[in-house]
């Protein structure tokens, strides 16, 4: 006898279940849906994707990622630290269909080349989200088998 398929490592959010639902009786029904099912907020960018596209986008100006605060679900704070040791924090904020990126590096902020540094680095970080944000992913699954 086989063994049973494993347990799936897929869970959608309810609206992207509701979307697949439809998508799937509008099959079985032959009834178009009207919109296709979308994995990607409207802005383009996933929260979860801030960490990797900071650590990516610091490479390029010397800055590693040292710490994470959540401070909302649509703000990510992350703390840095330079090559020469300084402190840094970057932070990123989703609002609508806009996401701000906020960098400041250095002991000495207002410091031209440190403001130019840091200004760097959000532009390296706005656009490793973009490029993340265009490969579609699901979150993991989640639901526990056992509840109905």
């Amino acid at each position: 006898m086989s063994e049973p398929a494993p347990a799936s490592t897929v869970a959608l959010s309810t609206h992207a279940a509701h979307q697949a639902k439809a998508a799937l009786g509008s099959i079985a029904t032959g009834v178009q849906i009207e919109a296709p099912v979308s994995f990607v907020p409207a802005s383009g960018v996933r929260m979860s994707d801030v960490p990797s596209a900071v650590s990516t986008a610091g490479e390029s100006v010397g800055v590693a990622v040292d710490g994470k605060r959540d401070a909302d679900p649509d703000t990510i704070v992350l703390t840095l630290r330079t090559v020469e040791g300084w402190p840094g924090v970057i932070s990123v904020t989703r609002r609508d269909d806009t996401v701000i990126v906020d960098a400041t590096i250095g002991p000495w902020p207002g410091e031209p080349a440190l403001d130019d540094r840091s200004r760097m680095l959000e532009a390296a970080v706005r656009h490793e989200l973009r490029e993340l944000g265009r490969i579609p992913r699901i979150e993991p699954y989640s639901v526990d088998p056992i509840k109905p």
